[in-house]
């Protein structure tokens, strides 16, 4: 899992959808859109003056590969929402971390972020100073 990290914040191309640069995104966070109550995606939040974006990477399966924008910026609502596991899951992992819950107009998305508590005010932060 590290090299994946690794090539996703070196932006390699063999696994990274690039976003269009006319997005002006300024900040990117690799992270998983928890698309079911079993399943996430691997991709790359990132953070632009317009609102969020999420590029899964493209180690993903084919149908699972779709860019989703959230925003604009002013109307993002972030919250932590408790991690529900079930099944076998709660077994292993006995305190699952938060996850962030975004809601703007057109939906909502859980996102599993690495710390948190601490990277939710980041993230936070950063939609407010480019609003």
């Amino acid at each position: 899992m590290s090299s994946i990290i690794d090539r996703l914040y070196a932006e390699d191309t063999d696994i990274t959808v690039l976003p269009p640069p006319e997005k002006e995104l300024r900040y990117r966070l690799p992270c998983s859109w928890k698309r079911s109550e079993n399943f996430a995606v691997g991709g790359i939040l990132y953070i632009g003056r317009l609102g969020l974006l999420f590029a899964p990477h493209k180690m993903n399966l084919p149908s699972d590969r779709s860019v989703f924008e959230m925003g604009p910026n002013k109307s993002l609502e972030f919250s932590l929402a408790p991690q529900m596991l079930n099944g076998f899951f709660k077994l292993l992992v006995p305190r699952p971390t938060p996850l962030l819950q975004v809601v703007w107009p057109g939906g909502s998305a859980q996102l599993i972020i690495p710390a948190p508590n601490h990277v939710f005010e980041l993230i936070r932060d950063r939609v407010r100073e480019l609003a």
